[in-house]
Parts: C-alpha cells; structure tokens; sequence
C-alpha cells in the first residue's frame, strides 16, 4: 500500500520542482531582458494602437523608454538609423517598421500587457515570458506521455535549462511565442491526431509572424501525405484559405505604410546587407548573405546540429513513414527553403523546429527500446 503513495508523493516533487524552475527563470527574464534592437520598433507599434492620432504624445512616450532602458543600452539603440526616426516629432513615416507590422499577435499580446499597466518595455517581453512558460508545460506533458513523471520533468528541466530557451524568454521579439505555436501544432498533429486543433495553431503561427506560411503550409500537407483523415483534402484547403486571409490582411497592413500590397516585391527590395530598399534586386550582396549564414550556421548557431541529427532520425528509427517522419522531413525541407528567402541562420528563428526535434528523439529513443525488446524476446 506504501508504494501508490509513494510514486504520487514522488509525482508531485517532481512537477513542482520544475514548475519552480520555469518560476524562476522566467521571473529572471522579466528582470533581466536583453533590450535587443526591436524593442523601440515594437513599442511605436504598440503606441500607434493605443493612440494613433496623437504623434506628440507617442514621441513623449517613446522618450519615456529611456527610463526603462539602461542608459548605454539605450544609446546603442538609438544610433541604428532605423530608430531614429521613431525619436523626431513629424518625421517621415518609418520605411523599416512593415518588417515588424507583419508579426501582428505578437504586437497585439504586447498592447494588451501594456494596456494593463505593464511598463512600455516590459511589455515587449511578457509575450515572450508568457510563451516560455507554455512551452515549458507542453515539453513536460509531452514527454509524461512517454516517460515516468519524475524522468520526464528531469528531461524537461534540462531542455528549457539551456541557454538558448533560456534566451527567448528575455527577447521583445515574436520568436518564442511563435515556436509554441509551432510546437503545440506538432503536438496535435502528432500526439493528439487533432488535425483541425492542428490547423488552429498553424493559422495562430502564421499571424505570429508572416514567414510561418512556409513550416504552416508544409506541416498542413502532412495529413495529407498520410492519408490521416477522410477529409484531409477539404480540411487543407481550409487551412490554406486561412493562411492566405492572414496573409492578405498583413499584406494590406504594410501597404498602408508604404510597401507593395503583395509584400514579398517590396522585401526583396531589401534583401540585402544593409536592408535599405535597392531598384534593383541585387544578387551579389544576396550571395554574399548566404556565405555570411552559412558561416555563422557553422561556427555560432545549432542549426547544422540539429540538421543532421534530424537527418539521422529519418535515417536510423526503424519505422515506416508515419507523421513523425514526415514531419521530420518537412521542417528540414522547410530549414533549406527558409534559407534562401532569408539567409539568417540565428537560433531564434529556429526554436519552433528544435523543440520538436528533441522531443521526437527522446520519444524515438523509447520507441527503439520496446523494438528492441520485441526484437530480442521474439528471438529467444
């Protein structure tokens, strides 16, 4: 009778141990944020929605950041070109901010914390924070459907302990709460077999940020591929009409500031080194991009890691091609793609696709162990 109570007691430990430690880290990251470069791009868009009329009142409080921002932080911040205009009263509309218009949840969950009195810079963090928590949750409840409670929250810990989780939760940028949408769709899709819930998530990513069109559109075929569902090819093009209505209404958004209604003439313009808008599109800076990603992929970023280890798991788990494999593929395909439009290889805009390939590989390594002992018991 002792033992029932005694794996509870050990349950509960382990949960609230790691309910601790994502306590704790966030609560860190809210005290400590990177104020990276975006942060006075987002508060102007965060203003604009609380008072788009009133120019001098949002310059007055753009000034404000500079109480909330450490003072050499601060200077660092204004002196790209980029920012300052967001500083000058009447000054001519900002040419960079569509880049961060396109990422409209994430400005809008940063309007609402700032609309319940969290300070201007704070609030471009608390998205992210927030995000963190709710992948740190789904990571354990993944894993708990896998492994013993106590293992799966040891698991757990390790993985949002690591610096480049750690990270995302400190950054006013959308990355962190558009990996979770990535992340909780792949759960769906994969633990669930919820292919609707799945397509809920994938819309919610793309409104994140307008690139998850790609991992979103190739993550809806995967039902597809599978012939999961008998109505996979209606649901699709379901999902696909909502990817484009999002899409539309983030084109319309830019345009409304300047840019081409159709986005993607107008980013090309400025796919370049300095990301100034060029007449022409120039191949040989976008060459020189591509050496410069894939320099940084190899020397600072996990990217080539965790391609080749995802590169092992299509090759080495001795399985058909079920939806974990295909969705291994997919993203890897989607990796590539992701490239080419936009030669950046920072860790951050990989969280989503490095979060499911640590799961799938820690389930693959249960899955190896009962075909193993299957393997062996049927040899005896």
């Amino acid at each position: 009778m002792g033992i029932p109570f005694n794996n509870i007691y050990i349950r509960v430990a382990a949960i609230s141990l790691y309910s601790l430690l994502l306590v704790y880290i966030s609560v860190n990251a809210y005290k400590k944020p990177f104020y990276n470069g975006d942060i006075l791009s987002y508060s102007a868009l965060i203003l604009r929605l609380d008072n788009p009329a009133d120019t001098n009142v949002k310059l007055s409080k753009m000034l404000l950041l500079k109480k909330e921002i450490p003072a050499k932080r601060y200077e660092q911040l204004v002196a790209k070109a980029h920012n300052k205009s967001l500083l000058i009263a009447n000054s001519k509309p900002n040419d960079h901010l569509p880049f961060y218009i396109v990422k409209p949840l994430y400005v809008l969950a940063c309007f609402m914390f700032y609309k319940l009195g969290v300070p201007l810079a704070a609030s471009t963090v608390c998205p992210s924070i927030l995000a963190y928590i709710a992948i740190g949750m789904l990571i354990m409840v993944w894993l708990n459907r896998h492994y013993k409670t106590w293992l799966a929250a040891l698991l757990s810990g390790i993985i949002i302990s690591w610096d480049t989780f750690v990270n995302m939760a400190r950054l006013s940028t959308p990355d962190a709460l558009s990996a979770f949408f990535i992340f909780i769709a792949a759960f769906y899709l994969v633990e669930r077999k919820s292919y609707i819930l799945t397509y809920i998530m994938l819309v919610l990513a793309v409104f994140t940020r307008l690139d998850n069109m790609i991992p979103a559109t190739a993550m809806a075929l995967i039902p597809v591929l599978t012939n999961a569902t008998r109505h996979n090819i209606k649901v699709f093009l379901l999902s696909l009409a909502g990817f484009g209505a999002c899409a539309f209404i983030m084109a319309y958004m830019v345009y409304l500031n300047g840019w081409s209604l159709l986005f993607f003439p107008s980013y090309f313009q400025r796919l370049n080194i300095s990301g100034k808008a060029t007449k022409e599109f120039n191949f040989q800076e976008y060459f020189q991009m591509i050496r410069l990603g894939l320099v940084y992929a190899s020397s600072k970023s996990h990217i080539v890691k965790f391609f080749v280890l995802m590169l092992s798991y299509c090759t080495l788990i001795n399985r058909k091609w079920d939806i974990e494999k295909w969705l291994v593929l997919v993203l890897l395909v989607v990796m590539v793609v992701r490239f080419f439009l936009h030669p950046l290889t920072v860790d951050r805009f990989y969280l989503g696709y490095y979060l499911i390939f640590i799961v799938l590989t820690l389930k693959g390594f249960v899955e190896f162990g009962k075909y193993h002992s299957a393997k062996v018991s049927n040899n005896r």
